[in-house]
């Protein structure tokens, strides 16, 4: 298709009701253009992509599998959203468009820095866009599934005190005796670790 053909009326109109609902592709798919197009026609018509509206499911699912194949820049423009706005949403999904995940030395993801040089962990972010606010210094949160890397909103609670921090990982600590004892996890003597029992399922 010729890249300067012009837009009829009917396709501007069609843009116009539908640019908040549908994706640049979409739209594209739809008029028979490329989403590039479709994303330089909109401010033409004075309109913007940019407004806030609800992420859909459909989003989402495209986020989590393209974060890991395709830049930030690709997948915001054919979701019509800011890349400010993808970046965001994908660390609230407890994933990341960076290509190798920056980690303390704790073993935290970093999503970035503030202007003082500190570190901003990914699992902080996800739990304050979660709760629509900022958490307090006292504020921690705990990985259920022990695996700091996992930032998905499931796998994150909300302890007011470090003193809740350490009660969380206590409980998990006297679990041990107890499943040692049911036969789910062993000590292996070899390698000096815990590990669950093999069992017949």
């Amino acid at each position: 298709m010729p890249a300067s053909r012009p837009y009829s009326a009917d396709e501007d109109a069609f843009i116009g009701a539908n640019y908040r609902a549908m994706s640049y592709r979409d739209i594209g798919l739809h008029l028979d253009r490329s989403e590039t197009a479709i994303a330089h026609r909109i401010p033409k018509l004075g309109i913007s992509k940019m407004a806030l509206r609800r992420w859909t499911a459909e989003e989402d699912e495209a986020i989590r599998t393209r974060c890991r194949t395709e830049r930030l820049e690709d997948v915001s423009q054919s979701l019509g959203r800011r890349p400010s706005e993808v970046s965001t949403r994908a660390a609230r999904l407890g994933v990341s468009f960076r290509k190798r995940r920056e980690l303390t030395k704790g073993g935290h993801v970093i999503t970035g820095y503030s202007p003082n040089g500190c570190p901003i962990l990914e699992h902080r972010v996800v739990m304050e866009h979660h709760l629509g606010r900022g958490l307090t210094g006292s504020e921690l949160v705990h990985h259920i599934n022990e695996d700091k890397r996992d930032n998905g909103i499931g796998n994150l609670f909300l302890c007011a005190s470090a003193a809740e921090h350490q009660r969380a990982h206590r409980s998990l600590d006297r679990l041990v005796p107890e499943l040692l004892e049911r036969g789910i996890i062993r000590f292996n003597r070899t390698e000096g670790i815990y590990e669950l029992c093999e069992t017949g399922n």
